[in-house]
């Protein structure tokens, strides 16, 4: 992610900035120190061209690789612009992301103008790396099988062939997933009121995991925008209990606190203020 100078980098709920290397995206919550960062090494999103990793037409594209990038600041709010990819992209493809800090939480939102002929078929966003992960982390979503996976690392990479995928709304009830411990919890969702299908991923990486949506725009020629999506890191107090989501959002009448702090849960494609 070729930026030309330091990026956005704000420390939530704690109301004053910090510096970011230059090229990064950084967010910083005040729990633990911990932080999102997007870089080169953790990119923001990803493009493919094929439906399957494995397929033999598939060609991925990533921040990184676009040799324009454009940014514009507006007080809690950050536009980057992503042109001109290389070959055999098209040369005018453009990928816009919108990243704008709310109170508890990073909002984002993903448009992609294709010139074609060159499909965009396959986009994740976005896409958090967190590490390290511990063997006492849990991974939360809310799925008929249950709502909690323990030892996600370990059981992701030995029994999923390294990635775990759910889909929203066939497998998913709820557009969320959560990966937390006693300690701290990384948060993720997507707000859409559409009839759009995506999948939250799960996927192995060195010393942690690799948290993502993935939507199927199947771009030939023209525009796609992604839903608005949700990130954020949430304290494990005794007011954000992480261990209270699946209950707060799957079976109890009388719901807690949702991760972003808000006073009632978030249901799939509603909003948290």
């Amino acid at each position: 992610m070729r930026v030309d100078a330091t990026v956005f980098s704000v420390l939530l709920l704690a109301g004053h900035a910090v510096a970011a290397d230059s090229g990064t995206v950084r967010f910083e919550f005040d729990v633990q120190g911990i932080a999102i960062e997007f870089d080169d090494d953790r990119p923001l999103f990803e493009l493919h061209l094929a439906l399957e990793q494995k397929d033999p037409d598939e060609k991925q594209l990533a921040p990184k690789d676009f040799a324009k990038v454009d940014r514009a600041e507006n007080k809690d709010r950050l536009t980057i612009t992503w042109g001109e990819p290389p070959a055999p992209w098209p040369k005018d493809l453009r990928v816009t992301a919108t990243l704008t800090r709310l109170k508890r939480e990073i909002e984002a939102r993903l448009r992609i103008d294709n010139p074609g002929p060159l499909p965009v078929t396959r986009v994740r966003f976005p896409i958090i790396a967190v590490r390290p992960t511990y063997h006492y982390d849990t991974l939360l979503l809310s799925h008929p099988m249950g709502d909690a996976m323990y030892y996600p690392k370990r059981v992701i990479g030995a029994r999923m062939g390294g990635e775990a995928v759910y889909r929203y709304p066939a497998t998913l009830a709820m557009q969320y997933m959560v990966l937390f411990n006693q300690g701290r919890s990384y948060y993720l969702s997507a707000y859409s009121t559409g009839d759009e299908t995506f999948e939250h991923s799960a996927k192995t990486i060195r010393r942690g995991l690799r948290l993502s949506c993935v939507w199927y725009p199947f771009l030939e020629k023209g525009e796609w925008q992604s839903p608005t999506v949700g990130s954020a890191c949430c304290p494990a107090d005794g007011t954000q209990q992480p261990t209270s989501i699946a209950t707060a959002w799957g079976r109890s009448s009388s719901p807690r606190r949702c991760p972003n702090g808000c006073a009632r849960a978030s249901m799939a494609g509603a909003k948290c203020p």
